[in-house]
């Protein structure tokens, strides 16, 4: 496995998290996974099933931030871009490209996991390089977009032509529209899709070897919990979620533990 970084962007309204829209546009899922406890549980797969060189995660001035992790290299945004209309360039695209240049900078391949994004399954990291072949870029499959962006893949080959062609872009368009526009014309750079499933999409195959989702339901949250044997570890964070039992001043990982003791 070649050396690789992983890159995350981060924003939480209220430590419990939060549901409905904002500025029009949906919060899908339960409203934990946009918590401070969740962070906790995203390590948890993050490091479990990874071994990166480093770890960026781009705040975009978040009023709540989860305790500092020395494995994390945590960078602050002067303020959150998120709806940004002179340039175009909103929160989350500005937290992408700040990660994968700290990763071609690292001379590292870049795997951007979203801040809701699950992924599971022993050495899925070897099936993503694999598929990269060292050049193509790697995008989440067709739903609703053109592609989907809660799990990316830049190899180190092509970060450097992947983010000029993405920040030419001048026009206001969606974030998937301009990836996918970074593989148009005889310039453009041909890209890939992840060789597993589902990011946004649905159903979820349990007995998939490699997975990834985001937008996560209860019920979803619950068979991952079954199936990676963390019962307790899903049940902290779905009952607790914000200042009592699961707080945010809980490792749920160590919840995880005590509850699978006591039920042992």
């Amino acid at each position: 496995m070649s050396k690789y970084v992983i890159g995350s962007g981060w924003y939480c309204k209220q430590p419990g998290g939060t549901s409905g829209a904002v500025r029009g546009h949906p919060q899908v899922g339960e409203a934990v996974i946009r918590g401070l406890v969740w962070h906790e549980v995203w390590k948890y797969f993050l490091f479990r099933y990874t071994q990166p060189a480093k770890v960026i995660v781009i705040d975009s001035a978040s009023p709540y931030k989860p305790k500092p992790d020395p494995r994390i290299e945590w960078v602050q945004l002067d303020e959150n871009y998120q709806y940004n209309s002179k340039t175009h360039f909103n929160g989350w695209i500005r937290g992408f490209i700040l990660g994968a240049a700290y990763a071609w900078n690292c001379n590292a391949n870049f795997i951007y996991v979203e801040q809701d994004c699950l992924v599971v399954g022993k050495n899925w990291m070897n099936a993503v390089e694999g598929a990269a072949e060292g050049k193509f870029p790697l995008f989440g499959q067709r739903f609703r977009s053109p592609v989907q962006q809660s799990l990316v893949y830049l190899p180190y080959a092509s970060i450097q032509k992947f983010l000029y062609l993405l920040t030419a872009q001048r026009n206001a368009i969606t974030c998937e529209q301009r990836f996918h526009n970074t593989s148009k014309g005889k310039a453009g750079l041909p890209y890939k899709n992840i060789p597993f499933g589902v990011g946004r999409a649905r159903p979820i195959d349990w007995k998939a070897k490699h997975l990834y989702a985001q937008h996560w339901s209860k019920h979803e949250l619950t068979a991952l919990g079954k199936r990676e044997g963390v019962n307790g570890m899903i049940r902290g964070l779905l009952e607790g979620g914000d200042n009592e039992g699961c707080s945010v001043h809980t490792d749920p990982v160590e919840q995880c533990q005590a509850a699978e003791q006591e039920s042992a």
